[in-house]
């Protein structure tokens, strides 16, 4: 992966313009401001090409939902660090948002920054605290802000970006 243009949470940049409205779930989704369908492939093929992670249809969610999951061979950090088993994130294919978990900071960069939301179950027994909806990304420059969020996601599942 190319070295990020957002170091930290404090440096990720607002998202433009209102948050759009989410279906609270089961399952959580967006319900507008879906991206056009080339933006959604670009998207699935850089999840697709993952080289760090495996890939497999998601423990939790919806058919056609692409799971990222830290392979056995590498350390992970505890529960709180996936969505579940050791998926630590996941593509949906209707409205092209995803699920994921990130260290608290990041979190509240995303939420304030207007890139996503709380999973509507975080903090229940069976879903990390640290688990958030982020909204599908409409062109080539957010995905490349949601990219680096896979990246914190997938660093934060095996300890390489503690909370």
């Amino acid at each position: 992966m190319p070295e990020s243009t957002i170091p930290s949470p404090d440096a990720l940049p607002q998202r433009a313009g209102p948050a759009p409205k989410v279906y609270p779930g089961p399952p959580q989704h967006q319900l507008e401001q879906h991206p056009e369908h080339a933006q959604w492939q670009a998207l699935r093929t850089l999840i697709e090409q993952w080289e760090s992670a495996d890939k497999a249809p998601t423990l939790r969610g919806t058919p056609g939902t692409l799971g990222l999951f830290l392979p056995k061979a590498r350390a992970g950090v505890g529960e709180y660090g996936f969505l579940i088993g050791r998926e630590f994130a996941h593509h949906h294919p209707d409205d092209g948002g995803l699920h994921m978990t990130l260290p608290s900071a990041w979190c509240k960069a995303v939420i304030a920054c207007g890139w996503g939301e709380p999973h509507v179950w975080a903090g229940r027994p069976t879903v990390s605290a640290n688990t958030v909806l982020v909204y599908a990304p409409r062109d080539a420059q957010e995905i490349d802000v949601v990219r680096r969020l896979i990246e914190i996601s997938e660093g934060f599942a095996d300890g390489t970006f503690v909370d």
